[in-house]
């Protein structure tokens, strides 16, 4: 699976959850109306964590369903299993008679010596005489299938069909995943952009106190620097959540076959992936993994060609006629009937026919190591896969109890900040180590709901079907 890029998500998360240096100054007396301010400041990031949805925003569902529509890829696959189904149907039209229409209108000049007439009376007088010839009619040819090569040319195409299906399949998995994938990057990146910004909202409250008491010599000037360097610090975090939302939606908008630049919304319900047991998942990558099914008809394809390769020694025979009439004049009134048997079999070709099934042999044992070769990979991707949906699930249990504590942190940390017992630094300290939570939680989420994503991607699950119920 192809991972989205998110710029600068991993220093956005750095910055959101660094700890702030504690400021010298003190908080002011119980029930001054800043703390009050700055604590206000600070409770919105406690209370929402993810951004609500509107009405019209971009569900999940609706994703999925518009990029199998518009996605590029899919179109690419389109064609090529329409260009597939062509080659059986030109297949199967060899089994029939061609029938032709024709009509020829041939004029010559030539003198009789030309055929051989001179010393002859009739070519005493010299020079040139003129022939005209009209025909028209009807010819057929049939070929019969003696050796068996028709039959084997449609086999072969049949499997080519059947192999174009499959790798529809696959790129339709494919589209599904990445755009499930870029559009919980889009959710993710809003997550981490809400986040920044109360994170921005709480250390502007808290530098308008800093002026404050640096008004009323209550601070020294060292407090506002410290104070001014948070906040940039707290800026550029949201700078960096935004360009990464930006970013992701550039990458959803691709997945949907929309403008790259266009504004996108996405909803917020909650995406729960039901993963069975690790058994039942490597049944289903053994017979519906879209890789594994996709080389399997590649084998079958090369199968059908060896066939048809061996049979390149067979007899064919050819039936053709025609019903004719001749003229010198319009329409020709003159009938002619001819009826013809071809039978061919080729004796000696020079080896050319043994080293083209020696050729056919030779890459039929390369797509059967490939399959193997590539179902031993996709084993061990199911393995690594699981181990790592397992961690993610672990991961998430944990960010979410750092978290509830965390919550439960800062709302003490309040009451105290309220009632004087703790400083405002001490406050913006505690909020800090709930935002680190806060991050830790989202990512946690998302990277559980991806390892999913990937287990079911493997099993062959993200089919249409799978789509209809997003």
């Amino acid at each position: 699976m192809v991972r989205i890029p998110i710029v600068g998500l991993v220093l956005l998360t750095a910055m959101l959850g660094s700890r702030p240096a504690r400021l010298a100054a003190q908080a002011p007396a119980v029930g001054s109306e800043p703390v009050a301010a700055v604590v206000e400041a600070v409770a919105p990031a406690v209370e929402a964590m993810v951004p609500a949805s509107v009405p019209g925003d971009l569900s999940l569902g609706q994703a999925v369903r518009e990029a199998l529509a518009a996605n590029p890829d899919l179109a690419v696959a389109r064609a090529r299993l329409a260009a597939a189904q062509a080659a059986v149907d030109g297949a199967r039209a060899a089994f029939f008679p061609r029938v032709s229409a024709m009509v020829q209108y041939n004029e010559r000049e030539y003198s009789p010596s030309s055929l051989g007439f001179a010393g002859m009376p009739a070519a005493a007088g010299g020079g040139t005489r003129t022939s005209i010839v009209q025909t028209d009619g009807l010819t057929f040819q049939w070929p019969i299938d003696l050796g068996q090569r028709t039959a084997l040319a449609l086999r072969r195409a049949r499997a080519g069909e059947r192999k174009a299906a499959s790798d529809r399949r696959g790129a339709e998995s494919e589209v599904i995943a990445l755009t499930i994938e870029a559009f919980l990057g889009v959710r993710r990146a809003a997550e981490l952009l809400t986040s920044a910004r109360d994170r921005a909202t709480a250390l502007a409250a808290h530098r308008e106190l800093v002026l404050r008491r640096l008004d009323a010599e209550l601070a020294q000037r060292t407090d506002l620097l410290k104070a001014d360097v948070q906040l940039e610090s707290a800026r550029e975090a949201v700078l960096l959540a935004e360009n990464a939302l930006a970013q992701a939606g550039h990458v959803l908008n691709q997945m949907l076959g929309r403008p790259v630049a266009a504004p996108v919304a996405v909803a917020t319900a909650a995406l729960e992936l039901a993963v069975p047991d690790l058994d039942t998942l490597a049944q289903d990558l053994e017979t519906a993994n879209p890789g594994l099914v996709s080389l399997r008809r590649q084998v079958e394809v090369l199968e059908q060609g060896l066939r048809l390769e061996r049979a390149g020694h067979r007899p064919t025979l050819t039936l053709s006629g025609s019903r004719t009439r001749t003229g010198k004049d319009w329409p020709p009134s003159d009938p002619n009937w001819a009826v013809a048997a071809a039978l061919d079999w080729k004796l000696f070709d020079a080896g050319q026919q043994q080293a083209r099934v020696a050729e056919a042999r030779a890459r039929l044992a390369e797509a059967q190591a490939q399959l193997e070769k590539t179902r031993q990979a996709l084993q061990v991707q199911l393995q690594s896969a699981w181990r790592q949906y397992r961690t993610a699930a672990t991961r998430l249990e944990v960010t979410r109890k750092a978290l509830e504590l965390a919550q439960e942190e800062v709302r003490l940390s309040r009451l105290q900040a309220e009632e004087g017992l703790i400083t405002l630094t001490d406050h913006l300290d505690t909020q800090a180590e709930f935002t680190r939570a806060q991050v830790a939680f989202i990512v946690a989420t998302f990277d559980r709901t991806l390892a999913a994503l990937r287990l079911l991607q493997l099993a062959g699950r993200l089919d249409r079907e799978f789509a209809e119920r997003l």
